[in-house]
């Protein structure tokens, strides 16, 4: 499943790299709300490509310790108003396994097989497996949701992690 990303020539691995890290060698302003469980921290980046304005959101959660264990990415409107700790970002995102907005439903199955879900226009894709960390069992759970709108990939939402 996602496990990684790049914003142009900076790799972002979930739950290994430091949301502060990516603020340092990117920019942007890190924001955040809730504690305990609720704790949210994340980045915000905007950019365009040839299909549209697009935003990214980098986040870590209280799971993730200060590291990037998710985000967000999805097409924003022509005219819409992006926060002001948004930082521009003109290199592009990559996923790594060809998924992207703008994919038609047929070609988010071809790349993730068939979805674990479908709730209206949202896919969900859902992956467990075990692996070893420091010589012990880990449940590692890669999470993607894919929403639609106007049958093209609108947004994606990708959640990774690892608890023993």
């Amino acid at each position: 499943m996602i496990t990684t990303l790049r914003i142009g020539k900076v790799p972002i691995i979930l739950e290994e790299t430091r949301l502060k890290d990516v603020e340092k060698n990117l920019g942007g302003t890190i924001g955040s709300r809730g504690d305990a469980s609720e704790a949210l921290q994340w980045l915000c980046f905007h950019g365009s490509d040839a299909d549209g304005r697009w935003a990214l959101w980098l986040e870590t959660s209280e799971m993730g310790g200060g590291t990037v264990d998710g985000f967000a990415l999805q097409r924003i409107p022509g005219k819409a108003t992006v926060d002001r700790r948004c930082r521009t970002e003109g290199a592009q995102i990559d996923l790594h396994i060809r998924l992207r907005v703008g994919l038609t439903e047929s070609e988010v199955r071809g790349i993730l097989g068939a979805p674990t879900a479908k709730y209206g226009n949202t896919l969900v894709f859902h992956h467990e497996h075990e692996e070893q960390v420091r010589n012990e069992p880990f449940t590692a759970s890669n999470t993607v949701y894919t929403v639609l709108r106007g049958g093209v990939v609108w947004a994606i939402q990708v959640w990774k992690t690892t608890s023993n």
